[in-house]
């Protein structure tokens, strides 16, 4: 029988680990077409962070072949979902490098774009590309969110010297729409 309709591929069905008639922003991949803001995006790479204690969080490199952006989903307590732009640390402040490797953490407050920002935690952690054979490393990070909690800033640092700063705005679930599954051709 040239076409066996009836037996799929078991890899196949090994693979697919989300429902296709209800794909929701956790069951997000690389390949995956969503829409957000009247645009399409496409999920380019995904990365995998733990924060110990079983928290484990996601965070997906996004493009609408324009823009890229960052896409963290983290199902914990608390559903939190957040589109980040990566920005130089000296955007926030220029000595704020100097002042974590003095005080070993950055300050209590920062402004960014004339809004005031409020350090909520510091989280070690480890973070990897998605993926059977990628390595560990090891990581903090702090997060800063305003007022109203509508925008977050994260800043990371990475060994002894390495420091990365991203500014995002909080989502809700629902506002990441039309999820479908595949790569665009």
């Amino acid at each position: 029988m040239p076409f066996n309709f009836f037996n799929k591929n078991k890899k196949e069905e090994e693979e697919i680990s989300y429902d296709p008639l209800n794909i929701s922003v956790f069951d997000l991949q690389e390949g995956f077409v969503f829409e957000y803001d009247l645009r399409e995006w496409l999920v380019e790479e995904a990365y995998d962070y733990d924060w110990g204690s079983e928290h484990f969080t996601r965070e997906y490199k996004v493009t609408d072949g324009t823009e890229t952006y960052f896409l963290s989903v983290d199902g914990g307590d608390e559903t939190e979902v957040a589109l980040f732009k990566k920005i130089r640390l000296g955007e926030i402040d220029e000595d704020i490098a100097s002042v974590i490797q003095k005080e070993e953490m950055p300050p209590q407050t920062i402004t960014f774009n004339k809004i005031t920002f409020y350090r909520e935690n510091e989280t070690p952690g480890f973070y990897r590309e998605s993926g059977e054979n990628s390595v560990w490393e090891e990581l903090i990070s702090w997060d800063y969110y305003d007022e109203k909690e509508a925008f977050v800033i994260e800043i990371e640092q990475w060994g002894e010297r390495k420091y990365e700063a991203a500014f995002g705005k909080i989502l809700q679930e629902r506002e990441i729409s039309n999820i479908l599954a595949g790569k665009l051709s």
